[in-house]
């Protein structure tokens, strides 16, 4: 069980401090070991928490997160947390940057295969163009 399987625990019984804390460790840890990727799994867990309470909060994470995955070309994780990300910028009204993000989701599901949600994200993109975007 690592660090971050404790965290989500930690979530689930409404301790969101102690899965901060244990997060916030985790990112030591890949950071001393240079695994980027894990970094951005974990930045990416740290932006979902503060999601649920403030959404500005969460904006860096995410960003730093899918930054980090697109720089390593890691297709999964433009997806996985393009998807998160996306739904991010729409709550805070950033549509344009929601765009952005999920085009790139979009062509990393094209790698990835992922007809059904290529087609969801297809929508998604269809009524931001129809809103002017």
């Amino acid at each position: 069980m690592t660090l971050g399987d404790i965290a989500r625990i930690k979530v689930d019984k409404g301790d969101v401090d102690a899965a901060l804390a244990l997060h916030e460790e985790e990112l030591k840890v890949y950071e001393s070991l240079g695994d980027s990727r894990s970094r951005a799994v974990t930045l990416s867990n740290l932006g979902s928490i503060f999601m649920q309470t403030d959404a500005e909060k969460a904006l860096p994470y995410f960003a730093e997160s899918f930054e980090i995955a697109a720089r390593l070309g890691n297709a999964n994780g433009i997806v996985q947390i393009g998807l998160g990300f996306g739904f991010l910028l729409l709550q805070i009204g950033q549509l344009q940057a929601e765009k952005t993000v999920l085009t790139q989701a979009l062509q990393a599901f094209a790698l990835l295969g992922g007809a059904e949600e290529m087609a969801l994200i297809d929508g998604w993109l269809a009524q931001l163009s129809a809103a002017g975007l």
